[in-house]
C-alpha cells in the first residue's frame, strides 16, 4: 500500500471487488429481519426524493428552455458569431438585444433573473439593460465572499461549459442570497477564444420549499449536487458533504440507498440522479428511524464480513505477488532498453505511457530535422539528376516540386564552379571553425548564383563532385542557341565578377550548351566537366564554354573508328525510361551513322558497337524491372538476326523495333502512373469539399462559386468533378445536407419551421418547404406532425 500510484493498489481494489458477493450474502441475512419496516420507509423517503426530483426536473426543463431561446436567439447570435462589431459599432444593438431579453422575463416566473456575458466586448447583457463585466460582478454579485471578481471572470470565460453552479445573489434590499446559477458557454472553435455564456439564476430558497415534505415526514437533510458533486442547494447548515462510498444496501431503477456515519450518527442515505437536468438529490435521515431490533443479527452479519474480508485479503497478497511479478519484469526491460529510469512509487502505466510518449517526440524531432535538412535533400537530388541516377516510379516533373523546384521549360544548361583561390575568403572568418567556414562558402556561391540566374531565368546550385554546380532552367524568352549561350557567359560573368570583388572568392566557369530535354541534363554536365577538365589542362579563360572548345573535340575525335561516349549511353538509356521513343531513335541514328557512314573495314570494332548498343538495352529493362517482358530478351533468334545483320538499315530496323517496344511500355508505365496520382487527388479534393460542406452547411451564400474560390478552381469545374466521382450535384448534395440537419431539430420539437429553415442555412422558409418537400416527399411540418405521435 505504500506504493500509492502503483497498479498494486488498482489491483487491490479489484480484488476485494470479488468480496462483494459473500458481503451481499452476509447482508441479505441482516436485511431479510428488518426488510418489511426498513423497505416501507425507504419506499416513502424514495418516493418523496424521486418527487423532488421531477417537480424540481419540472422547473429546470423551463430553464433549459429559457437557454435555448437565449442562445438561439438571432439577435445573440449576431452579437456572439457576427464580425461586424470590431469597430465598436454594436451600442445599438446591444441596446435592441437588452430589450428583447425583457420578452423572455415574464414568461419564466421561476427564473429569478438572466443575463448573457460577451467576451469579445467584456459585457453582460440584462434584460433592459447591459453593463461593463466588472460593474455588473458587483451589481448582481458584488460581496459575496465564495467568489470574487476573477473567479466569475474566469467561469463566464469557459469553452464548451454546461452545467449548474452555485452562486450568490443580491436582492432588492442589497443583501445576499443563495442561488442556482445554470451555466452554458456558446460554442467555440477549438483553437478560438470563448465567445461568451449564458446564465440564469434561480433563487435557492425556490428550490428549498420543495424539500419541505422530506424535512416533514422524515427529519432529513437534503441536498441537491451539480455533476461535479458541489452542493447547489441545502436544508441543512453542514455543506461538508460527499457522496457516499460505501456498501450499498439496495439500488433500484430510481434511488440508490446507503449507510453513512456522520457526527457519530448513522444516517440513511438516498442516492437520485436525473437523467434530464444531470443534478443529484441526496437525503440523510438518522438511522434510529430504521433500526431498533435487529442489532443481533447485524453482528452476525458483521462477523461474516470480517471473516469474509480477512480470507479475501489473503487470497488478494498471494494473487498480487503471482501477478505483479511478469509486469515487474516488463518494466524492467523497458527500463534497460529505453534508459527512461523508473521509480517503484510510479505508476507502471503511467511510466509506459510516458516511456511511449518520449519515443513519439523523439520521432517529432526526427521529422522537425529532415524538415530542416530539406536544402540537403534538394541538394542531393539535384545531384543525382546531374549525373543520371535518378529512378523513381514518379515523373521528375512530378518529383522536382516536392524540393520547390518549378521547371519553366523544357531547356536547360549547366555551369560548374572549380574554386581556385579561396584562402583571402578563409582568412577573414577567424572566429569560426573549418566547417562552419565551408558551409558559408557554400551558402554565399548557392545565393549569389541563383539569384543572378534568377533575373532571367531559373537557377538551382548543388555540391557534385567537390564542385559547386549551377543547373540553369531557361525562361523560354531565347528561342535560339546563341541567345542561350549569351545569358549563360552573361551570368557567369557577373558571378565570378561578384564573389571576386565581394568576397575574394576566384573561380574558374565552365559553361555547357544548351539542351532542349530534361533528360540531356546529364550530357550537359558532362559537358561542363569535359570543358573544365579541358581549361584545367589547356590553361585558357577563367569563363570557358563548351561552344568554345567543340571544334577541338571535333578534330580530337576526326579519323577514329569507334564512337559510343557514355554521356550518349546515358542519353539514350534515359529516353528509353521516359519514353522518349522520338528522341531514343535519334540518338541512336546518330550513333549508328557516326560510326558506319565512313567505315569500311574494322569488323570486330562494329560487333563490339552491337554489342554494346544491345546491352544498352538490355541494361536498361533490366533497370526497369522488365526483363522478360519483350520479344527481344526472350527470344534468341532476334539477338542472332541483330548480330548477323548486314546492312546499316537492317542494324537501325532491328533496333527500332525494340526501342519502339521498349518506349511503348515505359510512355505506358509512365501514364497509368500519371493517371492513379490525378485520380488519388480528385478523390482527396472531393472529401475536402464534402467535410467543408457538413461544417459549413449553415452558410446561406454555400454555392458552387464560394466552394470554387475556397478551393481556387472554377465553379463549373468542382461541380463536374463533383458530379463525376460521386454522382449528384454539388447543390443537391448541399440541399439533402441541409434538409437532413434540419430533420434533428425538427425532432427536437423546441423550434418553429421558420426558426430551423434559418438555422440550416435556407435563405427563405418557403425555399426550405419546397426543398424538404423535394427531397423527403412531405413538408417539414407534416414531418414534425408525424414524429410527434
Amino acid at each position: 500500500m505504500s506504493k500509492r500510484r502503483s497498479i498494486i493498489l488498482t489491483w487491490i481494489i479489484s480484488y476485494f471487488s470479488i468480496l462483494f458477493l459473500p458481503i451481499l450474502v452476509s447482508l441479505a441475512v441482516n436485511q431479510e429481519s428488518g426488510q418489511t419496516l426498513r423497505g416501507e420507509i425507504n419506499r416513502a423517503n424514495a418516493t418523496l426524493l424521486a418527487q423532488l426530483r421531477d417537480n424540481m426536473d419540472h422547473e429546470l426543463q423551463n430553464v433549459r428552455r429559457l437557454n435555448m431561446e437565449l442562445s438561439l436567439h438571432t439577435m445573440v447570435q449576431s452579437l456572439m458569431y457576427s464580425n461586424k462589431y470590431a469597430n465598436n459599432s454594436y451600442v445599438y444593438d446591444v441596446y435592441e438585444t437588452s430589450e428583447e431579453l425583457r420578452l423572455f422575463k415574464a414568461s419564466y416566473p421561476f427564473v429569478d433573473n438572466f443575463y448573457i456575458y460577451w467576451a469579445a466586448q467584456n459585457t453582460v447583457i440584462l434584460p433592459g439593460t447591459n453593463r461593463d463585466s466588472k460593474f455588473a460582478f458587483e451589481d448582481l454579485h458584488g460581496g459575496s465572499p465564495s467568489m470574487s471578481y476573477e473567479e466569475w471572470l474566469s467561469i463566464m470565460q469557459r469553452k464548451n461549459y454546461h452545467g449548474f453552479l452555485p452562486m450568490q445573489i443580491k436582492s432588492q434590499g442589497g443583501s445576499l442570497k443563495p442561488a442556482v446559477a445554470f451555466i452554458t458557454s456558446f460554442p467555440a472553435g477549438p483553437n478560438e477564444q470563448s465567445v461568451g455564456s449564458c446564465v440564469i439564476l434561480i433563487d435557492a430558497a425556490k428550490f428549498l420549499d420543495m424539500t419541505d415534505k422530506i424535512r416533514l415526514f422524515s427529519g432529513g437533510q437534503v441536498y441537491v449536487l451539480n455533476d461535479n458533486n458541489t452542493i447547489l442547494v441545502s436544508n441543512s447548515p453542514d455543506t461538508d458533504i460527499q457522496l457516499p462510498q460505501i456498501e450499498r444496501l439496495h439500488i433500484s431503477k430510481e434511488v440508490e440507498f446507503a449507510y453513512k456515519a456522520q457526527d457519530g450518527q448513522q444516517y440513511e442515505v438516498m442516492h437520485a440522479e436525473s437523467s434530464i437536468s444531470g443534478l443529484s438529490y441526496v437525503s440523510l435521515i438518522p438511522s434510529t428511524l430504521f433500526w431498533e431490533k435487529d442489532r443481533y443479527v447485524r453482528n452476525l452479519t458483521i462477523v461474516s464480513i470480517v471473516i469474509s474480508l480477512t480470507g479475501g485479503s489473503i487470497l488478494t497478497y498471494f494473487l498480487l505477488l503471482k501477478n505483479y511479478g511478469p509486469l515487474h519484469r516488463l518494466l524492467r526491460s523497458v527500463a534497460a532498453q529505453t534508459g527512461v529510469s523508473y521509480s517503484r512509487n510510479d505508476n507502471e502505466f503511467q511510466y509506459i505511457e510516458h516511456v511511449f510518449m518520449e519515443t513519439i517526440d523523439e520521432k517529432d524531432k526526427i521529422g522537425l530535422h529532415l524538415k530542416q535538412q530539406n536544402q540537403l535533400f534538394r541538394s542531393n537530388f539535384l545531384n543525382r539528376l546531374l549525373k543520371g541516377l535518378l529512378d523513381a516510379p514518379l515523373p521528375v516533373e512530378h518529383i522536382v516540386q516536392a524540393y520547390g523546384i518549378d521547371f519553366q521549360s523544357s531547356r536547360f544548361a549547366v555551369l560548374v564552379f572549380y574554386l581556385n583561390d579561396i584562402d583571402k575568403f578563409l582568412s577573414r572568418l577567424d572566429q569560426k571553425t573549418a566547417n562552419e567556414k565551408m558551409k558559408l562558402l557554400r551558402f554565399i556561391i548557392t545565393n549569389v548564383v541563383e539569384e543572378l540566374a534568377g533575373k532571367t531565368h531559373l537557377g538551382y546550385v548543388c555540391e557534385a563532385d567537390d564542385l559547386m554546380v549551377c543547373l540553369i532552367n531557361f525562361s523560354g524568352q531565347t528561342e535560339h542557341d546563341s541567345g542561350d549561350a549569351n545569358d549563360l557567359r552573361q551570368i557567369a560573368t557577373e558571378a565570378r565578377e561578384f564573389l571576386l570583388k565581394k568576397f575574394h572568392i576566384d573561380a574558374t566557369i565552365s559553361i555547357s550548351s544548351s539542351h532542349p530535354t530534361l533528360n540531356d541534363i546529364p550530357i550537359a554536365y558532362k559537358e561542363a566537366l569535359d570543358v573544365m577538365e579541358y581549361k584545367l589542362v589547356m590553361g585558357s579563360s577563367p569563363i570557358l564554354s563548351h561552344e568554345d572548345i567543340r571544334s577541338s573535340l571535333r578534330t580530337e575525335r576526326q579519323g577514329t573508328d569507334y564512337f559510343y561516349p557514355i554521356q550518349l549511353e546515358q542519353q539514350l538509356m534515359n529516353c528509353l525510361k521516359a519514353g522518349d521513343y522520338d528522341q531514343a531513335k535519334i540518338t541512336m541514328d546518330s550513333i549508328i551513322e557516326h560510326n558506319f557512314s565512313e567505315v569500311t573495314g574494322h569488323v570486330h570494332l562494329r560487333k563490339y558497337l552491337l554489342f554494346n548498343l544491345m546491352s544498352t538495352l538490355i541494361k536498361t529493362v533490366d533497370d526497369i524491372g522488365a526483363l522478360g517482358t519483350f520479344s527481344f530478351t526472350r527470344d534468341a533468334a532476334a539477338l542472332d538476326r541483330l548480330h548477323s545483320s548486314k546492312t546499316i538499315e537492317e542494324l537501325q530496323s532491328l533496333l527500332t523495333e525494340a526501342l519502339q517496344e521498349i518506349c511503348s511500355h515505359t510512355s505506358a508505365k509512365r501514364k497509368l502512373a500519371s493517371m492513379e496520382t490525378r485520380y488519388k487527388t480528385h478523390m482527396l479534393l472531393i472529401q475536402d469539399v464534402i467535410d467543408y460542406v457538413n461544417v459549413n452547411y449553415r452558410d446561406r451564400n454555400l454555392n458552387n462559386s464560394l466552394i470554387g474560390q475556397l478551393f481556387d478552381l472554377k465553379p463549373s469545374y468542382i461541380a463536374r468533378l463533383f458530379k463525376e466521382q460521386t454522382g449528384q450535384s454539388l447543390i443537391d448534395f448541399i440541399s439533402k445536407t441541409r434538409v437532413e440537419r434540419s430533420k434533428e431539430l425538427l425532432l427536437q420539437k423546441e423550434l418553429t419551421v421558420g426558426e430551423i429553415s434559418e438555422v440550416s442555412g435556407f435563405n427563405d422558409v418557403h425555399v426550405f418547404i419546397r426543398t424538404f418537400k423535394k427531397i423527403e416527399g412531405i413538408t417539414p411540418g407534416a414531418f414534425k406532425e408525424m414524429n410527434l405521435v
